[in-house]
C-alpha cells in the first residue's frame, strides 16, 4: 500500500530469474542509455590546478557520446498513503521500534518546502526540547527521532523511537498525542528555530572538511537529488529564511490530518494490518 507503483513493487536487487535472463544486448542498451555525459557530473575536490584539472577531462571524457535517452527525470515518485495504515512485525527480543511514516515533499519538484522540513527535523533533535523531554526523559520511550529524508522518488517524514516492547502501544499513543501537539501555536519558538538553522549550517561547514567526502558523498548526493547543483550553493542562504510560520505551513501541509503508516516491531509481533 505505501509503494502503490508498480513499477517499484520489487526488490531493487532484483530476482535471481530475472539477473540470469538479462543478455549483453540489455546490459549495453542500459549502460548507452543512462552511462552518458548528460546524465551525469565530473566532481573533483582538493588542491589542484582547475585548468590542468579541466584539460585532463577534455582528454579522457572528450570523446564520450551524448545520450540524451536517460528517463530518469521522468520516473515518478514511488510513495504513496492513500490511508492509514499499521503494520506488525516480529523483531529481536528485548527492544521494540515504533515509526509513524508520512510521505513528504519531492526534492524533484518541491524544494520549497524542504528547508522548512530540515530545520523542523532539527529542532525536534534538542534533548532539551518538549519532542525529546516528553517522550524520553518524562516519557517511555529510550530514545526518538523526527526527521524529513530529502529524496527525489521516496520522500518521507518520519518519527520514530525504540522502547520496551511491553510499553509500545503506550508510547504509540504519546507519540500521536505529541505529533498533535506540534499544531498548537507556540509549539515552535523563533529561539529554538535559529538554533537548529545554526546547528545544520555548523554540520554542513564540518561536511566540507573532507575533500574526499565532499567529491564521493556530499556533492554527487545534492546532485542527484536537487537535480544539480544550484540547490546544494543555495542552501544556506534559504535556510536562514526559514521562520515559525514556515515550519507551522510546513507540518500543517504535510502531516496534520494526512495519512500515515505505522510501522510496529515487536519480538512477538507478525507480519499483520
Amino acid at each position: 500500500q505505501v509503494l502503490t507503483v508498480e513499477s517499484w513493487r520489487s526488490n531493487t536487487i532484483g530476482v535471481p530469474e530475472v539477473i540470469e535472463a538479462a543478455s549483453r544486448e540489455v546490459m549495453i542498451d542500459f549502460q548507452q542509455t543512462y552511462y552518458t555525459p548528460d546524465n551525469s557530473a565530473l566532481i573533483i575536490s582538493g588542491d589542484f590546478d582547475p585548468e590542468t584539472a579541466l584539460a585532463a577531462a577534455e582528454e579522457v571524457f572528450g570523446a564520450w557520446e551524448y545520450g540524451g535517452r536517460s528517463d530518469y527525470d521522468q520516473l515518478p515518485v514511488n510513495i504513496s498513503i492513500p490511508r492509514d495504515t499499521m503494520v506488525h512485525v516480529a523483531g529481536p527480543e528485548g527492544i521494540s521500534t515504533v515509526s509513524i511514516v508520512f510521505r513528504g515533499p519531492s526534492m524533484m519538484d518541491q524544494q520549497e518546502w524542504t528547508y522548512a522540513a530540515d530545520v523542523w527535523g532539527q529542532y525536534l533533535s534538542a534533548m532539551t526540547g518538549d519532542f525529546q523531554q516528553r517522550l524520553v526523559t518524562d516519557g517511555p520511550f529510550l530514545s526518538v527521532y523526527a526527521s524529513y529524508y530529502s529524496q527525489r522518488f521516496e520522500p518521507t517524514i518520519t518519527f520514530g523511537g525504540t522502547i520496551v516492547p511491553e510499553l509500545s502501544e503506550e508510547g504509540y499513543a504519546l507519540m500521536r498525542a505529541e505529533i498533535e501537539r506540534m499544531f498548537q501555536e507556540g509549539y515552535f519558538t523563533e529561539g529554538g528555530l535559529e538554533l537548529a538553522v545554526e546547528q545544520l549550517r555548523r554540520h554542513r561547514l564540518f561536511k566540507e572538511e573532507s575533500a574526499v567526502d565532499m567529491a564521493t558523498e556530499t556533492l554527487p548526493f545534492w546532485w542527484v537529488q536537487g537535480g544539480g547543483m544550484d540547490y546544494y550553493l543555495e542552501y544556506p542562504e534559504n535556510l536562514a529564511l526559514v521562520s515559525a510560520a514556515d515550519v507551522d505551513n510546513f507540518i500543517g501541509t504535510w502531516i496534520e490530518g494526512q495519512p500515515s503508516a505505522v510501522f510496529v516491531v515487536t519480538p512477538e509481533g507478525e507480519w499483520s494490518e
